[in-house]
């Protein structure tokens, strides 16, 4: 029988997947008439947004608010980690396919290197707390800045429940939701979320492809960790 082997189907639906492609789609282009036909029907209607009076109403509930949200998303969930009064608490902005793959921030590469800047600051990666903006996993996607609001208030609540004694932001997008600026202006001084002491630098992901801003970022955590904070 002509066609596609169970192997190589399964492999092309897992291709699929990873590029984001959730529609199937035809050889063969329709006529005027009929797509003229299809945009008559009812539209579809928006995914719905995470609005303020749907938030959980306290910081001990954000953690299954935010597990339920990224099942409502039919997206992969990549859950806050770490202990509370961890002495950091770092916030990425979303989940790549590394930390989709284990279910952890900070994966892959550039959770190595990642690693490497909190050995260089004498921490371990359990000793911090680790959260992500974005937790939902949906490949190819970037976090939406109309959602950085609710992103933004989601995130202040984990801050709470966590109780670090300093917040490292990774990234433009945390930068943006947290400081309400971009991190070109942000990063290179202190900053307060929550009444913690916060700095704001390149995500590690940045640096694997732009190394001439390591200096850079490593001033930012001397920053963050001076004896005087």
């Amino acid at each position: 029988m002509d066609g596609i082997d169970r192997d190589a189907a399964r492999a092309l639906l897992e291709f699929y997947d990873e590029a984001g492609v959730d529609v199937a789609v035809r050889n063969e282009p329709p006529s005027w008439l009929e797509v003229h036909e299809l945009t008559r029907a009812k539209p579809v209607s928006a995914p719905p947004k995470v609005r303020a009076a749907r938030l959980p109403q306290s910081s001990e509930d954000v953690a299954a608010f935010l597990e339920m949200r990224s099942a409502a998303m039919k997206a992969r969930h990549v859950p806050a980690l770490g202990p509370v009064g961890a002495p950091m608490m770092i916030l990425g902005d979303r989940p790549d396919k590394a930390d989709a793959a284990v279910g952890k921030p900070f994966g892959g590469e550039a959770g190595q290197l990642f690693d490497r800047m909190l050995k260089a600051l004498d921490l371990k990666r359990d000793d911090c707390a680790r959260a992500l903006l974005e937790p939902a996993h949906r490949p190819g996607e970037k976090v939406a800045p109309e959602a950085l609001e609710e992103l933004a208030a989601l995130a202040r609540m984990q801050v709470q429940a966590f109780k670090p004694q300093r917040l490292l932001l990774f990234g433009d997008a945390a930068s943006r939701a947290l400081l309400g600026e971009p991190l070109a202006k942000a990063r290179g001084r202190l900053h307060q979320v929550e009444g913690v002491r916060t700095v704001a630098t390149f995500h590690p992901r940045w640096l694997l492809k732009r190394p001439q801003d390591k200096a850079m970022a490593w001033a930012d955590l001397l920053i963050l960790t001076a004896e005087d904070a």
